[in-house]
């Protein structure tokens, strides 16, 4: 198909994460990341989402279309190389409508429009584009937190993490221990094959602290991130995947000097309970 890369259910390809010298100012995709899935809390559904990000180097503008439904959709800098668009649904029905999830499903990407006018099977009139499938389905299961549950206080500084098991939902496993006062993760481990996992003890936490614990199942169109090129040769790694995120929210117990302050009234502590932004 002149050049380019579609992206079947059955390719799986080696992952070799190099990340090429490019010239400063050069366009460059590392990374496309297509997610689609479900967000809970305590297993609760919250919504549905939609997500592209692109990372890169040198990217002036970017568009993407779903095939399927000829839709458009504009992706917009956050800063720091990362191009992202992302959607809420409030049914998967809704979400699958928008975007559906089947062996056909194709998304276009474009990068740098290079007329004021560009077409979208005119090459010329873009610096870099690619083509990509998405046949990631929706996981059998979710991860059910078992230990710490959904809104417990006086979680250990070291936690062992348990849930069940979801040996049979999905093929990747993604686990993040976060901040929710500040949004950032403070452990993860993105996504491993390693399904058979029920158990995660990354490290310390700091005493009276308000932390979330997410365990991700996910589907991956050819079971992993894959090592693909665009129209211009250029290498980058594709992640496409259907995700099912599960958190529960808990507080850790107070450490020893933190215990003695509060009993002398000498110390007033208020935790900080905001939700971060979900993947």
């Amino acid at each position: 198909m002149r050049g380019w890369r579609v992206l079947m259910t059955g390719v799986v390809l080696a992952l070799v994460l190099t990340v090429p010298v490019r010239q400063t100012g050069a366009l460059g995709i590392d990374s496309i990341n297509i997610f689609q899935g479900t967000d809970r809390v305590n297993g609760a559904v919250q919504d549905y989402f939609f997500e592209i990000e692109v990372h890169g180097t040198g990217i002036a503008n970017a568009v993407f279309v779903c095939v399927d439904t000829g839709k458009w959709g504009a992706l917009t800098d956050q800063g720091g190389g990362l191009w992202d668009n992302s959607q809420s649904f409030g049914s998967m029905a809704g979400l699958l409508a928008a975007h559906p999830a089947d062996p056909t499903t194709q998304y276009r990407l474009y990068f740098n429009k290079q007329v004021s006018n560009p077409k979208p099977d005119n090459f010329a009139h873009w610096e870099d584009l690619v083509y990509l499938g998405f046949s990631a389905t929706a996981p059998s299961g979710f991860a059910t937190i078992t230990y710490p549950t959904h809104l417990a206080t006086g979680v250990a500084l070291n936690p062992n993490y348990t849930w069940n098991s979801v040996v049979t939902f999905g093929t990747g496993l993604g686990r993040w221990v976060c901040d929710p006062g500040t949004g950032n993760d403070v452990y993860g481990v993105d996504y491993d094959n390693n399904m058979a996992l029920m158990s995660w003890q990354p490290g310390g936490l700091t005493g009276n602290k308000t932390y979330e614990i997410e365990v991700s199942v996910a589907k991956y169109v050819g079971k992993k991130p894959l090592n693909l090129t665009m129209l211009s040769g250029d290498p980058f790694v594709y992640s496409g995947a259907f995700e099912d995120i599960n958190l529960n929210e808990f507080t850790t117990v107070p450490e020893p000097l933190t215990t003695a302050l509060v009993g002398t009234g000498v110390l007033a502590l208020v935790g900080l309970r905001r939700r971060r932004r979900m993947k």
